[in-house]
């Protein structure tokens, strides 16, 4: 098995949680690990996210490797949240601390970059949109002119979002030369043919593996040169990793973790090296990692 070289290597998904990190901690978790940039979003929720049980993950795993139970994922992920965004009591029962979650609607970007600004040298960002809101473009692209900022973000899943609507956003991305990180859904908003559609000279990244459409989402992007996953968060196992690496290759895939969250050593902090060790794999060779942890994301970085 070829040994893995992770030094300068880059996190393409994590977020600032200050429940459990700020940006102090991420900027000293990057030098502790010899990471070379960490790219962060906004909270995805409201005070303190409470950890899903791993029992939670294996059952949807299960489902949504076996192609034709993908509907009966998508029912189960309707019962989740309420009108306002706040998970329904029964699903507490399956998060570790039985807390509440309510979602983040209106991403708080600006907070974001104030409190990474003081570490520009591991500290990155992705701009989260909510493509529901009446966004600006003229001030989002003044935005853009600090370069702590990587690109657009919009989290299909999180704001039920019908990816058949978000040329603009492709197009500003094409204007700025930035990549654009997308969370797939269910229905229009896992609407990947719409997707590659309307991002044609835009670099996209389906974030979480291509979370929940998988080997779907894989055998359409996979002749796409503008099109790549991350390989972040327990919404992928070993098994997925390997699948996905094999199917697409090294050259589409990118290293991520969802720092600060799942990925614990005994002490309860979170755990880079757990994050390593899920892509080791003996059909991998030094050219591999340094695509998934180096150059894949530097290719598409913003000039």
């Amino acid at each position: 098995m070829a040994e893995i070289d992770t030094t300068d290597a880059i996190d393409v998904h994590a977020y600032l949680d200050e429940s459990r990190v700020s940006a102090m901690d991420l900027d000293c978790l990057a030098r502790k690990n010899n990471i070379s940039t960490i790219i962060v979003s906004p909270a995805c929720t409201k005070n303190h996210e409470p950890d899903k049980h791993p029992g939670m993950y294996w059952v949807q795993r299960l489902i949504l490797k076996i192609g034709a139970l993908r509907s009966l994922a998508a029912w189960i992920s309707s019962s989740f949240y309420d009108q306002k965004g706040e998970l329904r009591p029964v699903w507490r029962l399956f998060t570790r601390e039985s807390r509440d979650l309510i979602k983040v609607m209106h991403p708080d970007n600006d907070d974001l970059l104030e409190k990474i600004s003081p570490y520009k040298q591991k500290l990155k960002m992705w701009y989260w949109v909510n493509p529901g809101d009446d966004i600006d473009f003229t001030v989002l692209e003044e935005s853009f002119g600090n370069r702590q900022i990587f690109g657009v973000k919009i989290h299909a899943y999180w704001h039920s979002v019908d990816l058949g609507t978000i040329e603009k956003y492709a197009q500003f991305c094409k204007k700025v030369g930035c990549p654009l990180y997308i969370i797939l859904g269910y229905g229009k908003a896992g609407d990947v043919d719409s997707l590659i559609k309307l991002c044609g000279g835009v670099n996209v990244i389906l974030g979480y593996g291509a979370f929940p459409a998988f080997s779907h989402a894989w055998s359409k992007v996979r002749s796409q040169p503008n099109f790549y996953i991350d390989l972040t968060s327990f919404h992928l196992d070993r098994s997925l990793i390997r699948k996905a690496l094999r199917l697409l290759g090294s050259e589409k895939c990118i290293f991520g973790t969802d720092c600060p969250y799942n990925f614990y050593d005994e002490a309860g902090d979170f755990s880079y090296e757990k994050t390593f060790q899920r892509i080791s794999f003996d059909f991998l060779g030094p050219e591999d990692y340094e695509r998934i942890f180096r150059a894949n994301i530097k290719k598409i970085a913003r000039t």
